[in-house]
Formats: C-alpha cells, sequence, structure tokens
C-alpha cells in the first residue's frame, strides 16, 4: 500500500494543508513553526496512533466557533447538531494506491476510520455521500 498523498483539516496550526508523497522519498522543507511537524504527527495519529488526537491538536482559532456550538447545545429546546461540530474538528483525508491483496485489509480500515456515512465540504456548505 502506497500513501499518494493526505489532506489535514483544523489540527493545530493546519486549517487546510494537503501533502502529496513522492513514490519513494518526500523531504519537507520549511521555516520554524510551520508545519512540518504537525503534517507528521497527523499522519502518525492516521497509521499508527488511532485516537491519539487531543484538545491541545485542534487549531486554536476554531475554539470561539466550538464554544458557540457547545453553549448552543445547552438549550433545552433546540436540537443539537452535530454537523458544525465536525467542521472545527482535526480530520484527514487520504489517499492510497494500493494491490488487489490489500483491499480486504483497506476494508477494514476504511471501517475502522469512518464513523459517519457522509463527509462535510466545507467549500460547498452541504452534505455529501462518501464515494
Amino acid at each position: 500500500m502506497i500513501i499518494n498523498s493526505f489532506e489535514i483539516y483544523n489540527f493545530r496550526k493546519l486549517h487546510r494543508a494537503k501533502l502529496d508523497l513522492s513514490g519513494k522519498q518526500t523531504l519537507l522543507v520549511g521555516a520554524n513553526n510551520s508545519g512540518k511537524t504537525s503534517a507528521m504527527v497527523a499522519l502518525r495519529y492516521f497509521l499508527k496512533d488511532r485516537g491519539g488526537i487531543t484538545a491541545r491538536d485542534v487549531t486554536a482559532s476554531n475554539w470561539k466557533r466550538l464554544e458557540v456550538i457547545a453553549k448552543s447545545w445547552l438549550d433545552k429546546d433546540a436540537e443539537p447538531q452535530l454537523l458544525p461540530l465536525l467542521t472545527e474538528l482535526p480530520y484527514m483525508d487520504v489517499w492510497l494506491t494500493a494491490t488487489i491483496q490489500r483491499m480486504k485489509q483497506l476494508e477494514r480500515l476504511y471501517l475502522l476510520i469512518t464513523p459517519r456515512a457522509f463527509s462535510y465540504s466545507r467549500e460547498q456548505a452541504q452534505v455529501k455521500p462518501d464515494h
């Protein structure tokens, strides 16, 4: 299985960052505090340390919106909405290439990391089924 690229959302300082990987070797170069380590930590959480994301990994600028969402849940007359919360929390899209033999492993992986049947596209501002 080869990871071709991944896109990280709302993880530490990375509001949205896409990293395309080379087939053999990828070198990350950038200024200090630009997100190189954050990108690698996010990928490690996806590959190895599932559930390792903590409150410190949430993009700091999203906290005010998260507080507004949380306060709206305290209203007893309102139905709590999950979608606004999901758009503010860290998530990752990963593009893979795999052989037919690896497809069964990927199927199990997909079931482990897909807690919901829909993904949210901030640009389109609507719910769309995963494909």
